[in-house]
Order: structure tokens, then sequence, then C-alpha cells
């Protein structure tokens, strides 16, 4: 199973980024072969749709799970087309997250936000 976290910078030692769509880096884990890289998110800087940006980068890396404190509605749509699964993170810290959810003691993010329109960098 692979993993997608997004995540504050390209270390473990960092944490769990806030906003899905707005992270530099994610952190994507496969459990398989239990290892991880990080890979640079295409979408902070985007005037908008970095949500929708960010989605897609994920789907075309075949995640089958997001580890994610929130995710706007239009994320989410491409998410739930590729039907990968949202699971909202607990706490900051990276590697907690993934033993959580591996355990089976993350629950799904079933409370999607309207997304964050026109907050994009200028």
């Amino acid at each position: 199973m692979r993993i997608a976290i997004p995540v504050s910078g390209a270390s473990l030692e960092g944490s769990v980024f806030d906003s899905l769509g707005r992270a530099p880096w994610f952190y994507l884990y496969d459990t398989g072969v239990t290892r991880g890289r990080f890979v640079r998110n295409v979408a902070p800087d985007a005037a908008g749709g970095a949500g929708v940006l960010a989605a897609q980068l994920l789907v075309d890396q075949e995640v089958d799970a997001v580890l994610t404190p929130q995710c706007g509605k239009n994320a989410a749509e491409v998410f739930g087309s590729a039907k990968i699964r949202l699971v909202r993170t607990r706490g900051s810290g990276i590697t907690e997250n993934l033993s959580d959810f591996v355990q089976g003691q993350l629950e799904d993010l079933t409370e999607i936000h309207a997304g964050r329109h026109g907050a994009g960098r200028p």
C-alpha cells in the first residue's frame, strides 16, 4: 500500500503540514517495501487550485491513501474519483502517523472543507 502525507520539509524530523495543497513536500511511504521518499509538491505557489494540483500529483504517484489533517472539497473529489482513501492525521509527527495508520488507529477524514479559494500566493 502506498501512503502519502503532506509535510513541512524533506525530513522525517519535520511535521505534518496543515494544508494539503500548500504543503511544500509529500512523504510517500510504501508498506510493501517499508521504505519512503519525499516528493516536492508542484502546487504550493499556485494562484488557485492548489488542492486539485496536489491531489493530481498524488493520483499520478498511485497512492492508495492520503493522511492529512484536512482536505478541500475539490481535492477530495479528485481523490474520490481515483478511489484514494482520505485519513485524518493525529498530531504532527510523520512516523507516528504512519505507525498509527498501519496499526489501524487513524480514522477516515469525513469532514471536508469548502476549500481556500483565493488563498493563493502572489
